[in-house]
């Protein structure tokens, strides 16, 4: 291969790239994803617990030019509320998530969209330390929205809730 040849196949990998780059970061910082999500209401319970019967409200909604989405969940029988902001955070490059919850605590991390799932990852901050957490969403086949969250636990993840919720 000459010279010529090499420049003119670096010049269309970079051309390539260079329209790829745009794209991808454009697909990468929208917040689309949570469309299933955003603009209904969903009702739900503690899946095999002693707690059953509380009331879980949880709903998203698009703020800020649909730049930020925020998921307010509430149990209005243990007074707990939270509210987690959704953003594009251009740092790291990934969308980045802060939950403030009304028991003195706070939790942020990474979300991803992964397999039809929202999975989010982060570490939970309240007045005696710190604890490493997941949590996932998903809308199963028979439309209900599936809350799995998990705490670490001596290097082990404990579920700490699994919460089903029916769409209102």
């Amino acid at each position: 291969m000459n010279r010529n040849n090499l420049k003119i196949i670096i010049m269309i990998v970079l051309l390539f790239i260079l329209c790829i780059i745009p794209d991808s970061a454009y697909c990468q910082n929208d917040l689309s994803k949570f469309e299933k999500f955003v603009g209904k209401k969903w009702i739900g319970h503690f899946q095999n617990s002693e707690d059953s019967l509380l009331v879980h409200t949880i709903e998203w909604e698009y703020d800020l030019n649909n730049n930020v989405v925020i998921e307010i969940k509430s149990v209005p029988e243990v007074d707990f509320y939270c509210e987690t902001y959704y953003y594009w955070d251009f740092e790291p490059d990934q969308i980045s998530y802060l939950s403030l919850m009304n028991k003195k605590m706070i939790s942020k991390g990474m979300a991803i969209f992964d397999n039809g799932k929202l999975k989010l990852s982060g570490k939970t901050f309240f007045p005696d330390g710190v604890q490493e957490n997941k949590k996932t969403y998903v809308i199963n086949e028979a439309r209900k929205l599936e809350d799995r969250f998990y705490r670490k636990s001596k290097s082990k993840w404990i579920m700490g809730h699994f919460i089903q919720y029916s769409e209102q």
